[in-house]
């Protein structure tokens, strides 16, 4: 399947001053193994976007978000033309970002690794027995680290989340 859609980072509050954009294009890439009627198993890569912030100081971050996933997907065909979907699943994150400094242009960039778990609900209409159009949005809860771009320092922060709705098509084989 290929899904693209928006997407939002859900950052700790703070009182940063600027301009900070938390949302983004976000692309998923598919492929998976449906087992019955009512269950699949989906493997995957996301991208969910570039997110930049211009402070008051001049300063420019930029905090950057992708990830592979494995979802276990519950299917329920209401009718012929609409199946109702609950996923839930694992994934595997890099959260990387820099910050440029305007007084000196310098820049520090970050970048790590870390799991998490993510989960979703969804609407496909099939168009034929091979083919399918959906709505997805997906929640991925609990990305054990962050950071924020603030203009005085690169401060580390927890539990960022982020939230995707995608619009998408599925092809079985």
């Amino acid at each position: 399947g290929l899904l693209v859609g928006q997407s939002e980072l859900d950052r700790p509050s703070s009182d940063i001053t600027g301009d900070i954009d938390d949302h983004d294009v976000a692309y998923t890439a598919l492929a998976g193994f449906r087992f019955g009627r009512f269950y699949a198993l989906e493997l995957g890569y996301s991208d969910l976007g570039d997110f930049p912030a211009n402070f008051s100081s001049g300063d420019r971050g930029m905090t950057s978000l992708r990830n592979f996933v494995v979802n276990n997907v519950i299917i329920w065909p209401v009718s012929e033309h609409v199946h109702l979907k609950a996923l839930a699943g694992m994934n595997y994150f890099e959260l990387s970002g820099s910050l440029t400094r305007a007084s000196s242009g310098t820049t520090t960039s970050f970048s790590d690794r870390s799991g998490s778990y993510n989960w979703g609900l969804g609407v496909d209409v099939p168009i034929n027995e091979h083919l399918e159009l959906g709505l997805d949005l997906t929640w991925y809860r609990t990305l054990d680290f962050g950071f924020d771009l603030i203009p005085d320092e690169f401060t580390l922060v927890y539990q960022a989340d982020a939230t995707v709705i995608q619009l998408g098509a599925r092809y079985r084989f």
